[in-house]
């Protein structure tokens, strides 16, 4: 199986399966240079000190960030995810716990002893069903993996996990359509403003041509930032 053919498989089952494999191209193994560049636009403030990182894998980001004295969540369909992100991370001494959900769903969390940093073994859909509460979303490429005939429900369920003073950080890209049908998958300028603008305000942070795709005429790797209609402009 080829890794595009296999990247074109986006239900839980098949995410999984590429975890057990052991084929996960998007994963990075340095911290993201976006998450440290922009970490002060991420947490303006001490008052900011729980972030969501959604469907996370195994990246190292969220080590970076406990580090960093904040409360992380992680949540991703692969337990394979959690395993081996515990073994990498494994002076964090990360225990398993069977709970269930609110809605009667049972899932398994991983966790710190200091229960500062949380690994859920779930859909993102199920997150509403944790009690968890977050001021700050770390998006590296969650919401370009996902078919885009999901991304109204997932824009829309991780808002309602936000606390009213949000910061939303996102890396996304723009290519022609038509040109890829894998992961990570191209949104316009127009479709993020549309999503998000009913939320709260959109800033376009940086946007630049992308020479990775040189298989495309154009690519534009942009971040964003999401922040209540009164927060003012960084």
């Amino acid at each position: 199986m080829t890794e595009e053919k296999t990247l074109t498989l986006l239900g839980n089952r098949d995410w999984i399966q590429l975890w057990q494999q052991g084929i996960t191209p998007w994963h990075n193994h340095s911290v993201h240079e976006v998450l440290i560049r922009y970490w002060d636009n991420l947490h303006p403030s001490d008052q900011f000190t729980h972030v969501y990182v959604p469907l996370c894998g195994k990246t190292v980001d969220m080590r970076w960030l406990y580090k960093k004295g904040v409360t992380v969540v992680g949540c991703d369909i692969a337990e394979e995810a959690a395993i081996a992100f515990v073994k990498e991370h494994h002076q964090l001494t990360m225990c398993r716990t069977e709970v269930m959900l609110k809605n009667g769903e049972q899932t398994v969390v991983y966790e710190t002893p200091d229960k500062r940093l949380k690994f859920y073994v779930c859909r993102f859909e199920s997150m509403l069903f944790t009690g968890e509460k977050f001021d700050m979303v770390w998006d590296r490429a969650a919401f370009i993996a996902l078919d885009p005939n999901m991304r109204q429900t997932f824009v829309d369920s991780t808002f309602e996990l936000l606390r009213p003073d949000f910061r939303w950080l996102q890396e996304s890209i723009e290519y022609p359509p038509g040109y890829r049908s894998i992961p990570p998958h191209s949104v316009s300028d127009a479709e993020l403003w549309n999503l998000f603008g009913t939320h709260g305000r959109v800033e376009l942070l940086w946007k630049e041509a992308d020479p990775k795709w040189s298989e495309f005429p154009w690519c534009n790797r942009r971040v964003m930032l999401y922040a209540p209609p009164t927060c003012p402009v960084s």
